[in-house]
């Protein structure tokens, strides 16, 4: 009786690791800089899961792939360029995770996909997925209207981290200038 049961034992084993092998090991965060957009309109899709967290790593472009659901029908989306993005935490009490403290900021990194709505959409409710080597992520909410919004426009923050301050260089720089003297013969 023993026997019998453990090849059914091992079959629901090996299930239960191929079903939560399956399970996406990244989550898409959001869509920006609106979750509204029109075909042919670059959009931003922010991924968390992926690389290390503090570590800068840009996945090739190749790696991805997006397409955008609606009414059943699924539209590739064409990926434009990968990045790695870190944005400040605007509410670093509620959440731990994924952050890195950066000169006293909460910061969480993201792997930023960014990617054209394809055309032949109409106004309405859309789903984004976004795929990473063949697997699937979650998918996230779009809204496809006719005309884009207005674009946004700001500036970088940029943090360097290492490296002298300003005044702490040397006083002289050598180099090519004209103030040397020379000799005349």
């Amino acid at each position: 009786m023993r026997l019998t049961s453990f090849p059914v034992l091992l079959v629901i084993l090996l299930i239960a690791i191929t079903a939560r092998s399956q399970q996406a090991s990244f989550n898409v965060a959001t869509i920006k800089p609106y979750d509204k957009a029109a075909s042919g309109q670059v959009m931003d899709a922010l991924i968390e899961g992926l690389g290390s967290d503090a570590a800068p790593i840009v996945f090739p472009v190749t790696d991805f792939s997006v397409e955008v659901l609606q009414d059943g029908v699924a539209q590739p989306a064409k990926v434009r360029i990968t990045k790695f993005t870190m944005i400040r935490e605007t509410n670093p009490g509620t959440s731990s995770r994924n952050t890195v403290d950066l000169a006293g900021m909460k910061m969480r990194s993201y792997q930023t996909v960014s990617f054209v709505v394809p055309k032949g959409l109409h106004p309405g409710a859309a789903q984004v997925v976004v795929s990473f080597k063949g697997q699937r992520g979650n998918s996230i909410g779009l809204e496809i209207i006719e005309k884009p919004l207005r674009p946004l426009v700001g500036g970088m923050s940029v943090i360097t981290v290492g490296g002298i301050p300003p005044n702490r260089t040397s006083g002289k720089i050598e180099g090519n200038d004209n103030s040397c003297s020379r000799s005349s013969d």
